[in-house]
């Protein structure tokens, strides 16, 4: 917080950065009640607690007294709070249980909550004079051994959390998520953002969810940075009409439950845009499942994705003959597939049949089996005469570079998408590679067979 005070009444956003300790020591405490700062306008609060805090011995007299006298300042200093997201550091476990209770009780004490044990009068808001008490939307924690106590800060405030993001080191119990611990549902009706990442492979035990219908109604992004954590479609249930983007995890089982639960195709996802999908873990693709079970998973789930990205570590240019055989990719402008080995012939059929196509990235590998028996001389000229103008759209391809490939290679890709597609700009390569490259590029700009269409080259030589 800076205490800018000529400027404070402008202000509408509050951010701390601190460390937990530093409130239960009384550090932070006496920092802030020595300052006469107020925000009188400042509705949102962004708390990060970034440090490590307490150890699994160390021992407070009184921590909850501690976080009550925290919040009473911060209330002084935002008299008009109504938001606040709190980030906590999620690269340890907390190994404290005073702190895990400090730290609840400072939810309760910052929100709305349903605890009992204490109750604080509400903030007036003075433009509608109406009471409103400040509510927790956006919450970034861990899921830990402390889980059962987690799902419960999550519970309080379910109907007005917008973001979510957990990071968990164990699946325990993560049913209750969606449910109490007497099996109702739980809903989140203005939950825009979920996230889920872990540190390590991790097993779900997880029962299905057979009477939960749709915890996230409002739902727009989803973030699965891990494998997906149910056995059943839990997640998806309630999502078809709002889900704009999607980022997950692939295996075999995923793609046997979403195939048994129905979770997609028939347009069932008409407002997904963006669809990320990785299979980095191929132990758990079951032997014989070839890579393009993933690429065929993908293309499945919705005809109106503007971005596909698909990282299988397994990949083969299979890609390209199911994105011809699947035929609905009219609006696709973004396509990463970077473990992919492309031709130049790859490119052309990929062009061809997505003629929204603005980016590619993927590996390069040469010209393939269209100009197999074309010298390279005159490869600009047939390229020209055969396929110009190949694409109105096509502005970037970002190359990833084999080891065995010549760079040359590369680089007359490069052109000769410039000269069929007359949008094309931008030829990425490795940042070790730039300058040979761009010297790759000017040597071959004095070719006959180039040297027409030098002037738009140029846009290729300071840009990589």
């Amino acid at each position: 917080m800076y205490p800018i005070n000529e400027m404070n009444h402008l202000v509408q956003t509050v951010m701390i950065d601190i460390d937990f300790w530093s409130i239960l020591n009384g550090r932070a405490i006496r920092l802030l009640d020595n300052s006469d700062v107020v925000y009188s306008t400042a509705r949102t609060l962004n708390i990060s607690f970034r440090q490590n805090e307490l150890g699994y011995n160390e021992i407070i007299s009184d921590p909850i007294a501690c976080v009550l006298q925290f919040m009473d300042i911060v209330r002084k200093i935002m008299p008009r709070l109504r938001d606040v997201n709190i980030e906590h550091c999620t690269n340890y476990d907390i190994g404290n249980r005073a702190f895990f209770l400090a730290f609840k009780k400072l939810l309760c004490q910052s929100f709305e909550t349903s605890d009992p044990t204490y109750y604080s009068p509400p903030v007036t808001d003075l433009e509608t004079q109406v009471y409103i008490a400040p509510s927790l939307t956006s919450l970034k924690f861990a899921w830990n051994i402390y889980h059962e106590q987690t799902a419960q800060l999550i519970h309080n405030n379910a109907q007005s959390l917008k973001s979510l993001s957990l990071m968990f080191n164990h699946m325990d119990s993560i049913q209750t998520l969606v449910q109490s611990t007497s099996g109702e549902p739980i809903v989140f009706p203005n939950l825009l953002k979920l996230s889920f990442s872990c540190w390590h492979y991790l097993e779900s035990n997880c029962k299905p969810t057979t009477n939960v219908t749709g915890a996230f109604p409002r739902l727009q992004s989803m973030y699965l940075n891990m494998d997906y954590p149910f056995k059943d479609d839990t997640l998806f249930r309630g999502t078809s009409n709002t889900l704009e983007y999607l980022s997950m995890n692939v295996n075999t089982e995923v793609i046997e439950m979403a195939q048994k639960y129905k979770v997609f195709g028939g347009n069932k996802y008409p407002n997904l845009r963006a669809f990320r999908i990785k299979n980095i873990n191929t132990r758990l693709m079951r032997p014989g499942a070839p890579s393009k079970a993933a690429t065929k998973f993908a293309l499945s789930v919705s005809s109106k994705l503007e971005i596909l990205s698909v990282e299988d570590i397994a990949m083969e240019a299979t890609i390209v003959p199911s994105i011809v055989e699947h035929g609905h990719m009219s609006s696709l402008q973004l396509l990463a597939i970077p473990d992919a080995f492309l031709t130049l012939s790859h490119i052309v059929v990929l062009l061809e049949q997505t003629p929204m196509l603005t980016d590619l990235h993927c590996h390069y590998t040469g010209v393939g089996t269209l100009f197999e028996c074309v010298e390279d001389d005159q490869l600009p000229v047939v390229f020209a005469q055969k396929y110009a103008p190949l694409s109105n759209n096509f502005r970037v391809l970002q190359l990833g570079h084999w080891g065995n490939t010549d760079i040359a290679v590369v680089a007359r890709c490069a052109m000769l998408m410039v000269i069929a597609c007359p949008r094309f700009t931008y030829a990425s390569v490795s940042s070790h590679l730039r300058e040979k490259m761009r010297k790759c590029i000017l040597e071959l700009m004095s070719h006959d067979s180039f040297i027409q269409y030098a002037a738009r080259f140029e846009t290729l030589l300071y840009r990589g």
